[in-house]
Order: structure tokens, then C-alpha cells, then sequence
């Protein structure tokens, strides 16, 4: 499986779906949808929270955006796939005070881009508006790690 899709650009997906142990039912818009398995592509000691971590979905007000944590003892990754054909610019991640906990600074580990940091949180402890980009490019997917 060529997972080279996910890590540049996820061409014409208009709708994913996390299914657990590490697979995405994935529809594109030339009508062709399918399962994708990634436990090969994650398996391994470098990322432990795409492998085994704990997954939660996340509200990124724009539903052309699919954005989840995933969480184990030793790191926190944050998936954002943008599955439109134009770029984002409006959405704002909605984080909770526990996902916030032992957070360090955020690494995008695909294209390396310089990150916004995390806002100080509100009151309750959470985040509302968290936006570690910017812009997010059309048809692409980021893994950030903290």
C-alpha cells in the first residue's frame, strides 16, 4: 500500500472516515471509494499514538476538513486531511483541557511547517479557536506531534 497519497496530497477524497485499528474508508470524487489499512505503514517504534493511541474525533467547524487526536502515554498527534479541491482558511479546532495536558511544542512531521502555537486556554481550561495553520492547503494532510 502506498501511503505517499496521505503524506503529500489526498487527491480527490471528498469524504473519510475512521473505522479503528488503523483503517479509513475513503470516497473520492470520481465516485471509486474504498477501505485503506495503514497497520503496516505505522507500524514501528516512531510514532507510538498513530499505532496505538487513543482516537478522538475533533470538531473543526468546516466540513471539508477531518481533523482527530490520536493519544498514547509517550505523544499526542493531531491528523487534519483537508478533503476539498481549495484551500482552508476557515476552521477553528475546539480543544478540551485534557487534550492540553504535557503538550509540547507541535512538530508538523510531513512538510515541516512553522506552527501557531497553542493559545492560552479559557477559563475552563480548553481551547476554542485553535488554528495551527494559517491556511491549510487544498487536497493535503498534516501530522502534528506534541
Amino acid at each position: 500500500m502506498d501511503v505517499q497519497i496521505l503524506r503529500n496530497r489526498v487527491r480527490g477524497v471528498v469524504f473519510a472516515r475512521y473505522l479503528g485499528d488503523y483503517r479509513v474508508w475513503l470516497k473520492f470524487d470520481n465516485g471509486r471509494e474504498g477501505l485503506i489499512d495503514l497497520e503496516d505503514d505505522l507500524w514501528g517504534d516512531e510514532h507510538e499514538a498513530l499505532r496505538v493511541g487513543d482516537y478522538t474525533k475533533l470538531d473543526a467547524g468546516n466540513n471539508k476538513l477531518y481533523a482527530f487526536w490520536r493519544r498514547s502515554a509517550q505523544e499526542t498527534v493531531l491528523v487534519l486531511i483537508v478533503l476539498g479541491d481549495t484551500p482552508i482558511t476557515d476552521y477553528r479546532l475546539m480543544l478540551a483541557q485534557s487534550d492540553l495536558l504535557g503538550a509540547r511544542a507541535p512538530v508538523e512531521l510531513l512538510t515541516q511547517a512553522p506552527l501557531s502555537p497553542l493559545p492560552l486556554p479559557q477559563s475552563a481550561g480548553g481551547v476554542s479557536e485553535y488554528r495551527p495553520l494559517a491556511e491549510l492547503a487544498a487536497q493535503t494532510a498534516y501530522i502534528i506531534r506534541w
